[in-house]
Formats: structure tokens, C-alpha cells, sequence
């Protein structure tokens, strides 16, 4: 079975480890071929064939040439399918409207998979949904939850068959602190501005953290804030950076935005991955999941009750939520995420 994997949206830094997670669980029964930009992938292993290609410069996030180059991608894939005749596509990132236009230089669109991301969030949106529309029924999609599969199959009549619902990857790094340094870090860059507004008028006017002496770093855009046990941070943080900040907290915060709706959130798999309690808003995805492992994920709807929750974190026993752990680690494992690709892929290609 041959396989070929490819962004249609040139760099997409937040989505590398998961791509490369997938291409190696896709080598695991398939001959893959990925399309990539020169030097991106660093993890790969040597059986993966790679076929590089560059830009003349590398387009700003909102301008039109990032559509240019979308097509642009999308026709070296169609040159490269043409030639050696693919059973997939795996199309990890695709752009709504390029999408549109760009399907018409492939053949065949039933064997083609393309993967849903923040994307499906701006579907609400007049201009995204009209495109959208045009081609749902002629790809089949891929999401991490069964509630956006659900929502895609009620609102754009999406067959149900052409629909997988894959376990985002586990992504594990840390090594088992004892003493971690933050009761809680929310480094996400999908923060509600809002909502760290307020917890920082909260803890100027009543100083809880600091009087409890409970250490918490939160992530802004635009904010900065610290008072020695609550600090607010902006701009871009290292990986290093952030895996040391998720390595030594023992909760991690999401105070998403309710326009955070139909996606899901690489801070949720590091935070659980990696042992830790999750916070977060009244999000769809925070929802589901305190349903899902009511012990260790929670839900907070106003900033009093995230400082409340914080201070109790302090005195958790860990020891007691083990078994809660291991559930979301059978639930997120390679080898289930595997069997999934494999049965569906093979399924198909009957």
C-alpha cells in the first residue's frame, strides 16, 4: 500500500511532533512518501522517503500568498500522484477555500484523507462555509472527537462513512517531578484575554495566591503581570521552554475563549500525557474530557473559581487519580491509533 503524507499549508510549526507521529504510524503498514518543506522534518526514520521543496519566501500568516502557496503544494502532490499513483493521500493541514479549487487536479478524491484543525472551527463563518460545502462529500476527513464529527455530520451532511475519528498521539516528556516548582501553568496561545484580565484584578485587589503562597504562570498576547507567585508572560516560548514549564506544574490551565468550539487542543495532550491535572473553561473539549476523566480534568467558569481550584491542587493526592491516567494513556496509545489507520486504510482499499 503506498501512501503519500503532505501539508497543504507550508510550515505549520504547532503540528509538527503530530505529524511525524503520524508518518511513522502509517510506515507501520504502508510504503509512505512525504512532501515537505527542506529541513523540516528532524525525526523521521530512514525507510520514510521524503521529496523536499522550497519557497521563494515564506508567506506572512495572513496574506493572500499563503493561498498561492497552498495551490502551489497542492500541485506538486497532484504531479507526484500522477506519476506514481498513490492508494492515499494523507493531507495533514488543508486551507478551506484553496480546497476548493485545489481537488480539482486530483483524481480519484475518495481515497483522499484530510485532516480537521482549527479550520473547522471558522466554519461558522459565511465565506468559509460556503467553500466548505463545495467539496465535503468528496474527501474523507479525519478529527480527534467523536462531538466534531457529530457536528459535521448534523450541520454539513457529512456521510457518516466518509468520517475517522483518531485519538490525537500521546505526547509524553516529562520525567516524574516530586516537587514540581508551579501548582499551575496555562501557556497555551488560545487564552481568552479576558479571562487572565480578571484573575489578574482578582489577585491585585485580594492577593490570594500570593498570601497561600501558590506559584502560577499564565500565557497573554498582550498582558504582563507579577507579583512574585503570579506571573503573566507574552511572546513565543522554545520548546525546551515550554516542555520545562509543563514538566514542573502539577496542573495545567486552558482558559480558552468560547469561540473555541469543533477542535483540539495540543495543551490537552501535554498536560494529560504528562501526568498533570487539567483546568480549563466551559469549552465543548473540556466538557467532554471532565466527563470523560472526571478526576482529573475540571471544569471552571469564572476566575474565582480557577484560583479556589488552584489552591485545592496543592494538597491533591496524586497517588489516587493513577488509574485515570492510564485510561486517557489506552485511550491516546500508538497502538490503538495504529489499529485505527490500519483497519480504516485497509478497510477502504477492499
Amino acid at each position: 500500500m503506498k501512501v503519500l503524507f503532505v501539508n497543504f499549508i507550508n510550515e505549520v510549526w504547532g503540528h509538527k511532533r503530530l505529524d511525524e507521529n503520524l508518518i511513522k504510524f502509517l510506515s507501520t503498514f504502508s510504503d509512505v512518501t512525504v512532501i515537505s518543506p527542506v529541513n523540516w522534518y528532524s525525526n523521521l526514520p530512514e525507510n520514510i522517503r521524503v521529496i523536499h521543496y522550497t519557497l521563494k519566501s515564506k508567506p506572512k500568516k495572513n496574506s493572500k500568498k499563503v493561498y498561492h502557496y497552498s495551490f502551489e503544494i497542492m500541485k506538486l502532490a497532484s504531479k507526484i500522484d500522477r506519476k506514481e499513483k498513490f492508494d492515499y493521500i494523507f493531507v495533514a493541514t488543508f486551507h478551506t477555500y484553496v480546497q476548493a479549487f485545489g481537488r480539482l487536479l486530483f483524481k480519484n478524491l475518495n481515497r483522499i484523507y484530510i485532516m480537521h484543525h482549527y479550520n473547522t472551527d471558522t466554519l461558522e463563518r459565511k465565506k468559509p462555509n460556503f467553500f466548505f460545502r463545495l467539496y465535503v462529500n468528496k474527501f474523507n476527513h479525519i478529527v480527534f472527537e467523536e462531538f466534531i464529527r457529530d457536528y459535521l455530520i448534523k450541520k454539513y451532511r457529512l456521510i457518516k462513512d466518509r468520517i475517522l475519528v483518531l485519538p490525537h498521539p500521546l505526547y509524553k516528556n516529562s520525567i516524574e517531578n516530586k516537587s514540581p516548582k508551579y501548582e499551575c501553568v496555562g501557556i497555551s496561545n488560545s487564552n481568552d484575554e479576558n479571562f487572565i484580565k480578571e484573575i489578574i484584578l482578582i489577585e491585585k485587589k485580594n492577593k490570594v495566591l500570593k498570601e497561600n503562597k501558590i506559584h502560577v504562570i499564565l500565557r497573554s498576547k498582550n498582558q504582563t503581570f507579577d507579583n512574585g507567585y503570579l506571573k503573566v508572560i507574552t511572546g513565543y516560548l522554545e520548546q525546551r521552554d515550554y516542555n520545562y514549564l509543563i514538566n514542573n506544574t502539577r496542573s495545567i490551565f486552558m482558559p480558552f475563549p468560547q469561540s473555541f468550539k469543533y477542535r483540539m487542543s495540543g495543551t490537552l495532550i501535554d498536560a494529560l500525557s504528562n501526568g498533570k491535572i487539567l483546568l480549563g473553561t466551559d469549552v465543548p473539549l473540556l466538557n467532554l474530557y471532565k466527563k470523560r476523566y472526571p478526576h482529573i480534568c475540571n471544569v471552571v467558569k469564572s476566575p474565582d473559581e480557577f484560583i479556589n481550584e488552584v489552591i485545592k491542587i496543592s494538597n491533591f493526592d496524586f497517588d489516587n487519580i493513577k488509574q485515570e491516567f492510564s485510561l486517557f494513556e489506552n485511550d491516546h496509545s500508538t497502538e490503538r491509533i495504529i489499529q485505527i489507520l490500519k483497519s480504516t486504510f485497509i478497510e477502504h482499499n477492499k
